[in-house]
């Protein structure tokens, strides 16, 4: 680029991805797909919607063969319910988000589609770590027998990661809100086997 006239201090951009963010604040949709292979070596797709203010996920769903169809009627069941809805939604450049989602969403729900730019998984940075927390947390240590089974194992961790799994950036409380500050010098702690006994979960006992 240099050589060609086009020092990087030249170049111009409308807006930077991180100045995209900062503007718009924190709560916007975070959406993304993962892939899990069972063990009769069928492939099945994890579809996951997260809240990123509060980080937590909306919703699960899993299919065999992912479809704009079968996508846009995941996407009606989430947000039926959801009364203030953000105005923002950051996906990456799977191909099934094409030209139809950004329409469907606009027209539907006054949602604008933001699409994270080639190769950069750091821009969807809040979803991408969901899928890494399934995979290290579940996956990596559970064999997947199909369909039913995932859902399963999905639901349950669904549920812990909402109501009971500590995040850093949340100065370790659950996306729920549900923990708070706990004076551990007057609280007795019980500890509990969760999502086919692979989460080992410590809250304060009643």
């Amino acid at each position: 680029l240099k050589e060609s006239g086009f020092p990087d201090r030249s170049r111009r951009h409308d807006q930077s991805w991180y100045r995209f963010l900062r503007s718009h604040g924190t709560r916007f949709f975070a959406c993304d797909f993962l892939t899990v292979d069972t063990a009769f070596l069928k492939r099945l797709y994890v579809f996951a919607l997260m809240e990123t203010s509060t980080r937590q996920i909306i919703s699960v769903a899993v299919t065999r063969h992912p479809t704009a169809v079968w996508l846009e009627n995941v996407l009606r069941s989430a947000l039926m319910d959801i009364k203030d809805c953000p105005k923002f939604i950051v996906s990456d450049r799977d191909g099934i988000y094409g030209e139809w989602l950004g329409t469907f969403l606009k027209d539907c729900y006054d949602i604008t589609l933001y699409r994270t730019p080639p190769g950069m998984p750091n821009c969807n940075a809040f979803i991408e770590r969901w899928n890494r927390s399934v995979r290290e947390e579940l996956l990596d240590h559970r064999i997947v027998f199909g369909e039913r089974d995932l859902r399963s194992l999905l639901k349950e961790y669904v549920e812990y990661f909402n109501q009971n799994r500590p995040h850093q950036s949340l100065d370790q409380d659950s996306p729920c809100k549900k923990h708070g500050k706990i004076d551990f010098d007057r609280s007795k702690i019980r500890r509990e086997r969760l999502v086919d006994g692979l989460i080992v979960d410590y809250s304060i006992a009643a």
